[in-house]
């Protein structure tokens, strides 16, 4: 059987994620992933469990500093929150998504990138992680776009 790994010395252990509840840019692309798959079981089982974890997690981000929907890593909590309004209809949900749908449209430049915070401009931000920003961001609109509309179409 296997086990968790674990350095013997202390140093060598990292903390991978860790939010500071209030606190402004926060990292919430997990928390777009853990709902989502809530989103995504409830679909498969109908079981309330999985919507009852999502909204504590929303209970959570409701608590979080403004900028959780107009943040450079939202766009998986925008899928995740389009996802939940097409399994349960809660408008609070599909609200959360339109938010973060509006962030990064407004954010996008006109030549159609997202610039990461750590760049600093757009002629700063290497075409790699340019490349890899805007693959992203477009693949979560496109997602959160068909939630939605899945939803509203049914």
């Amino acid at each position: 059987a296997g086990r968790l790994y674990t350095p013997e010395d202390p140093r060598q252990r990292q903390v991978l994620a860790m939010l500071e509840g209030g606190a402004p840019r926060q990292c919430y692309w997990f928390l777009g992933f853990s709902v989502r798959s809530f989103a995504r079981l409830y679909r498969i089982d109908g079981w309330s469990g999985w919507v009852d974890s999502a909204e504590r997690i929303l209970g959570w981000l409701e608590r979080s500093h403004a900028d959780r929907t107009a943040n450079i890593t939202n766009a998986k909590l925008g899928w995740a929150a389009a996802e939940m309004y097409a399994v349960t209809g809660d408008a609070v949900w599909k609200d959360y998504a339109c938010r973060i749908i509006d962030w990064l449209v407004t954010e996008q430049t006109p030549s159609g990138i997202w610039v990461r915070p750590e760049s600093g401009s757009e002629a700063a931000q290497s075409d790699p992680v340019s490349l890899d920003v805007v693959t992203e961001r477009a693949y979560y609109l496109q997602e959160m776009l068909r939630a939605l509309v899945l939803r509203d179409a049914a």
